[in-house]
């Protein structure tokens, strides 16, 4: 015991006796587990989703390939009929279950004000398949009646409150009232994303029909549970091409999903699930370690600098009887502490930066979820690990020195050291270097998103969510908007042009030789859509000047659906769309339906003011001058007990790539981060360079050397070292940066000046670093320093 107090008293000496190196190995080492630790607790969270199911093994959601004309997407709505078909037809389906979201309700109890809420609508056997806790209420009876309602627990804290919600009665707006039969677990781990449920059996009510499959639509998520014994395999390729003859002929294909893939792994369209990105928790999961790789490299490198100025110390403990075991043990002993002593510190920085963490990455992250189960383990294998790493070169190295040569001066501390720790500042500035490049593309291809034309005016549009009684006063509405002052156009859309739209395969059209199909992707608009999102309309005429509100024949097109079918004159031409013939009346330019991940597709637009679910209004530049308070004050005139209110359409079309935006964000601030450690490192390399050269420096400086000079002689070897971690760095960051930009259709190509500014800035940070070092040590007196030479 003593022993251990006499290494602790040893190892404090030598820390207040160093400070500088002290605070930059344990800060550094900080930073780099503070890093590490929010992006795995952001990876647990994200690995998380649908993991709490007790049957994930045998559960699994039914997904449909559609192939069309060498075109294929995975869709995630499969017909309503479906799931009985396939439980009457396979003997391995234990059980099914179909489940909807219908969007956001509107719910209240007695005269409070409506609260909106994502709604669910599924059969009774969902808690069969699902293992959500239940809180309140007979899970067995709680969809007995059609009109019954199941809360979630967040959802009926805000509707009742404190009070008892299990038998209570609450209105969903227009739909009417229904009984609260019981009360379950939030869903802010899972893929499903609602607030309450509603039983499959009350569909008749809202006037919705599951036909047969032959005559089905794309409408519903089914779910199927295998028995214990059932190959999911081999199922998987027994029902591939079960809808072979009932919806087409080799066009869609059904496959099996496991539902705890669902989160990161969604790979779907037309999916109503919560979804997250694979790719990022990988993006963020290399970040961790690079970010943590520069520390503990910082924190060895500093170690084995600093050990190299202890040899008088450990040559004079040697002749005065110390054993080589312990001095191996007062250095192991000694880095260990050091490291132990970061990752308190990291811990404390954790907990101050969480909320901000949690912020930018939307999450409620906690320091709790570092449990002994999962990241403690992990957390304390690195630092043990960096710090047996950090002693090691000292506790082997040093202790097996000569004493004798190091009293008499004769101690040469070699290259192979010098050489270590440059390849090691290479290292550290490689990845920083390849960090920023990284960032800054991303950045870029941002910036090119938001200033990209994609064929209409993005800017100054508004719009608003239609409710079922501004829907039904659809002309009143409009003309009221048509007369606000700065409104200089408004239409009516069936969905946000932006991210996934309806499509559907075009069987024929004049002129067609061939047996292939094509898929269109479908608009409902009113007349005056493309005059509202200026689009020009290249050939022919558009809806504007027709008079009824619907037209049954006639449709638009775009640019690249006229090229699909191959057409010189494409006006009075038919196509056969969802069974209907429709004649072309004209053609308008090419816009960006969906994304800028995604091309444009070919696009029919359809008079038919019947369908419409959005209002847009474009306005006058000046009218952006005021809020959208105006519009929705004509809003609540329609319906008073409308949330709905008008949004800017280009602040939707950026939240699309929040993810983008997100990652931009956190990278942007580990790159910082990473900058700041590899400086800390290059400080403390600087100091110990400036410690090893001080007779040379003092001995120019007599000779007449000026300041300028001897930054010169120190800086040359640094120079170098950055100048070849950019060389190393770029390839790779051309590497990283090409793979990641491949996921836009549009995107940025590789900028030079981008490779050259990083060079530029990393090499003027590490001057600027080791030259504020080096200037304090050139001013030391060379009278002092060499009296007692």
């Amino acid at each position: 015991m003593s022993i251990v107090i006499h290494y602790l008293i040893t190892a404090f000496r030598n820390i207040a006796k160093q400070k500088i190196y002290t605070f930059i190995k344990i800060g550094g080492l900080a930073i780099g587990l503070t890093v590490c630790i929010l992006i795995m607790l952001w990876v647990k969270d994200e690995l998380s989703y649908d993991n709490f199911h007790e049957k994930n093994d045998r559960l699994f959601r039914i997904i449909i390939e559609q192939n069309l004309n060498g075109e294929s997407s995975v869709i995630a709505v499969t017909p309503g009929a479906l799931g009985p078909a396939l439980l009457a037809e396979f003997p391995e389906i234990k059980a099914v279950c179909r489940f909807d979201n219908m969007g956001q309700w509107l719910l209240r109890s007695g005269e409070q004000e409506y609260i909106p809420a994502n709604s669910g609508i599924t059969e009774e056997f969902f808690f069969d398949l699902f293992t959500f806790k239940w809180i309140a209420g007979d899970i067995t009876t709680a969809f007995a009646d059609p009109r019954s309602i199941i809360l979630t627990e967040t959802m009926a804290d805000k509707i009742f409150g404190s009070g008892e919600a299990l038998g209570q009665v609450l209105e969903i707006k227009i739909l009417g009232n229904f009984t609260v039969t019981g009360i379950m677990q939030d869903t802010h781990h899972s893929h499903l994303n609602f607030d309450f449920l509603v039983p499959f059996n009350f569909l008749p009510e809202m006037g919705i029909e599951i036909v047969e499959l032959s005559k089905s639509n794309l409408d519903f998520i089914n779910y199927v549970l295998l028995h214990d014994n059932a190959d999911a395999d081999q199922f998987d390729g027994k029902i591939r091409h079960f809808l072979d003859g009932k919806l087409g002929q080799g066009i869609f294909r059904l496959y099996l999903q496991p539902v705890r893939d669902i989160y990161l792994r969604p790979g779907t369209v037309y999916d109503p699930a919560r979804t997250g990105d694979l790719k990022f928790v990988y993006i963020f999961s290399i970040i961790a370690f690079l970010v943590l790789l520069i520390a503990s490299v910082n924190f060895i490198n500093l170690a084995t600098a600093n050990a190299a100025l202890r040899a008088k110390e450990i040559s004079v403990r040697k002749i005065n009887g110390a054993g080589k075991l312990q001095l191996m043990e007062q250095f192991l002993g000694e880095s260990l502490l050091l490291a132990f002593l970061a990752m308190l510190l990291s811990l404390i920085l954790v907990e101050i930066l969480l909320p901000l963490f949690n912020n930018i990455s939307i999450k409620n992250l906690s320091i709790s979820m570092i449990g002994p189960g999962c990241i403690l383990p992990w957390l304390l294998a690195l630092v043990l690990f960096t710090g047996v790493a950090a002693g090691t070169f000292p506790a082997f190295y040093l202790t097996a020195i000569d004493p004798h040569q190091v009293i008499k001066g004769q101690f040469s501390r070699g290259r192979r050291g010098y050489f270590l720790r440059r390849l090691l500042v290479v290292m550290q500035f490689s990845i920083s270097v390849i960090l920023i490049i990284f960032t800054l593309t991303v950045s870029a291809q941002m910036k090119f998103i938001r200033n990209r034309n994609l064929g209409y005016d993005r800017e100054h549009l508004a719009y608003i969510r239609l409710t079922r009684a501004m829907a039904e006063n659809y002309q009143s509405f409009k003309q009221m908007l048509k007369l606000m002052p700065g409104v200089t156009a408004v239409a009516g859309v069936n969905q946000l042009p932006v991210g996934e739209c309806a499509s559907t395969p075009v069987l024929d059209w004049d002129g067609n030789t061939t047996e292939d199909m094509y898929k269109i992707y479908l608009l409902w608009t009113d007349q005056d859509f493309l005059k509202t999102f200026g689009i020009t309309l290249e050939l022919g005429e558009d809806h504007q000047n027709v008079e009824s509100d619907y037209i049954a024949d006639t449709v638009l097109l775009n640019q690249a659906a006229v090229k699909q079918m191959a057409y010189d004159d494409p006006l009075g031409k038919k196509l056969l769309i969802s069974a209907r013939y429709y004649t072309i009346r004209g053609v308008f330019s090419n816009f960006n339906l969906r994304t800028l991940h995604n091309g444009i597709p070919p696009l029919a637009v359809i008079n038919d003011r019947s369908r419409a679910r959005f209002m847009f209004v474009r306005l006058q530049l000046a009218g952006l001058n005021y809020d959208l308070k105006g519009l929705d004050k004509i809003a609540r005139e329609f319906d008073p007990d409308t949330i709905e209110h008008f949004s800017l359409f280009d602040e939707t079309i950026s939240r699309h790539y929040e993810s983008e935006y997100r990652t931009m964000t956190v990278v942007s601030c580990f790159a910082v981060l990473a900058i700041l450690v590899s400086c800390l490192g290059l400080f403390g390399l600087a100091s110990f360079t400036a410690e090893q050269k001080s007779r040379e420096i003092c001995i120019r400086k007599v000779m007449g050397a000026n300041l300028l000079q001897l930054l010169l002689l120190l800086n040359g070897s640094f120079t170098r070292w950055i100048l070849l971690a950019n060389v190393i760095a770029w390839p790779i960051a051309w590497l990283v940066t090409e793979r990641w930009l491949q996921y836009f259709t549009y995107r940025v190509g590789i900028e030079p000046l981008i490779y050259i500014l990083t060079a530029c800035g990393s090499l003027l940070i590490a001057l600027g670093t080791v030259s504020f070092r080096t200037v304090s040590s050139l001013r030391t007196d060379p009278v002092k320093q060499l009296k007692y030479e």
